[in-house]
């Protein structure tokens, strides 16, 4: 044979070895899509929608809440929460009064507020620990003043100094409140040293 069955072998040879390596290639990508879907599949973190109580525990990385609602409004609450793209959990209780517990994000407080609304739900009044909490008072000064600190640009007249004629001392604060409570206690003796 001369060049040109060589130049067809080494064709043929070259064909075979990219058909093989695309084969490779394929199945290990439909392996590693397969796995894929099944982690996805089997993922606890659920965004939304009705769930279990051990799988809104795993996916709720905060506070939940507790919302009471008629067990005959739990489909409604259902098709409005889809709507919202809320995740919850139904608690039923173990005696049947007709009332079942939704449990909710934290976060979702307002879309679960709106969606009882339209439900026809009175709005649950806010309690104490709902309010946002205050900012720490600072205890540096605030003012125009603060920007002068430690510069040395200030007179001794000008910054304000605290008396101890202002607050009274701990000893008077003592004295003050046993004359309050009736109790006058003569000083204690420290134990005498003999040598």
């Amino acid at each position: 044979m001369g060049m040109e069955g060589d130049a067809a072998d080494l064709m043929a040879r070259q064909c075979i070895q990219i058909a093989e390596a695309t084969a490779k290639l394929a199945g290990a990508g439909a392996k590693h899509l397969v796995a894929f879907l099944y982690a996805l599949a089997k993922n606890p973190h659920q965004l939304q929608g009705k769930t279990k109580m051990k799988k809104f525990i795993k996916g709720c990385n905060g506070a939940a809440r507790v919302f009471p609602l008629q067990h005959s409004d739990l489909k409604r609450f259902g098709q409005y929460a889809r709507k919202y793209g809320l995740l919850w959990a139904p608690i039923k209780p173990k005696d049947r009064d007709g009332t079942v517990d939704i449990l909710a994000r934290s976060e979702d407080v307002s879309a679960v507020n709106r969606i009882f609304e339209r439900m026809g739900y009175a709005a649950p009044a806010q309690a104490q620990g709902d309010e946002p909490p205050k900012k720490p008072v600072s205890h540096a000064p605030q003012g125009r003043d603060s920007g002068r600190r430690g510069s040395g640009s200030g007179s001794l007249e000008e910054t304000a100094t605290v008396t101890t004629s202002d607050r009274p001392t701990v000893h008077g604060r003592l004295e003050s409140l046993r004359a309050a409570n009736g109790q006058k206690r003569p000083p204690v003796k420290g134990p005498e040293l003999t040598r």
